[in-house]
């Protein structure tokens, strides 16, 4: 009798079946891998963001509260507020250390005329231009201490420091060696004032007002700022819609309250990458009367 023996070589194997549910299977485990590894990349990229933009203001308003503390504040000395739709910009006199030309010696005043902006690339910039005593009494050159003084009876129609346009001008059509850009993020910035009546005012006056009085009426300088890092700030092509939709100062009402209550997304008209990644702060810088 013929016994037949089971083929030695034989193997067990997958079937069709086992290899197409081990596919499906490593299918879902590299798609959900590849989620949680972009899901941590955005996330860290955005903290870091975050901590750019943090650092950034920082920045800005250490700056700044170092520059207001040390301000003059007398009702004969001059400052200047461009109040103007979108960004502000504001000059004032200060004791800190400025930047001098190279031919002044002895006639540093330690005086420094210091402001703050936003340039044609849609930077905040600062200038810290140090003052000296020379200068005709009559007829004063810009970098004189001449020009602590108003020439008339209203800071808006008197200001010396108006009529410094190389340095005052709102954007750069006037350009000056010593404007420094501060914060390459910041392309907003709004100025605002509270003030000794408790209220709150897009100018530094309480109404009426009919003579030149510094910043008598001023209690805090409130200072408001917008920032996007620069991969968000490559998305933008038209920065001025961007401006406009961080709405101006209204009287009675702190400007963070208005940038914080509107859809900057709808208004802006720039990407949502860009706009979800919008960074706004504000302080108030309180001075003495």
């Amino acid at each position: 009798m013929q016994i037949e023996r089971p083929y030695a070589g034989r193997k067990e194997a997958f079937t069709l079946l086992e290899m197409l549910l081990s596919l499906a299977l490593l299918s879902i485990l590299v798609i959900t891998t590849t989620q949680l590894i972009n899901g941590t990349a955005t996330f860290t990229k955005e903290s870091k963001n975050r901590m750019s933009a943090d650092a950034q203001a920082r920045q800005v308003f250490d700056c700044m509260a170092n520059d207001f503390s040390r301000i003059i504040q007398r009702r004969d000395v001059d400052f200047c507020i461009n109040k103007q739709t979108g960004n502000d910009s504001i000059f004032f006199f200060s004791e800190v250390p400025g930047y001098y030309a190279s031919s002044a010696t002895s006639s540093i005043a330690g005086v420094s005329l210091v402001g703050y902006r936003i340039n044609t690339s849609n930077q905040l910039e600062r200038i810290g231009k140090g003052l000296t005593w020379t200068g005709n009494p009559s007829s004063p050159t810009p970098g004189s201490v001449k020009y602590l003084t108003f020439t008339g009876t209203t800071a808006d129609s008197g200001s010396r420091i108006q009529a410094w346009w190389p340095v005052t001008s709102p954007v750069t059509t006037g350009t000056d060696p010593d404007f420094q850009v501060l914060a390459p993020g910041v392309y907003r910035l709004e100025i605002s004032f509270l003030l000794t009546n408790g209220t709150y005012s897009s100018t530094p006056y309480i109404s009426p007002h009919n003579s030149a009085d510094g910043l008598a009426d001023v209690s805090a300088i409130i200072v408001s700022i917008g920032i996007l890092d620069e991969t968000s700030r490559r998305l933008v092509s038209d920065f001025k819609t961007a401006i406009a939709a961080l709405p101006d100062a209204v009287e009675g009402q702190p400007v963070i309250e208005t940038w914080g209550g509107g859809n900057y997304l709808t208004a802006s008209g720039i990407p949502r990458a860009a706009a979800s990644q919008l960074r706004i702060y504000q302080r108030f810088f309180y001075i003495k009367n």
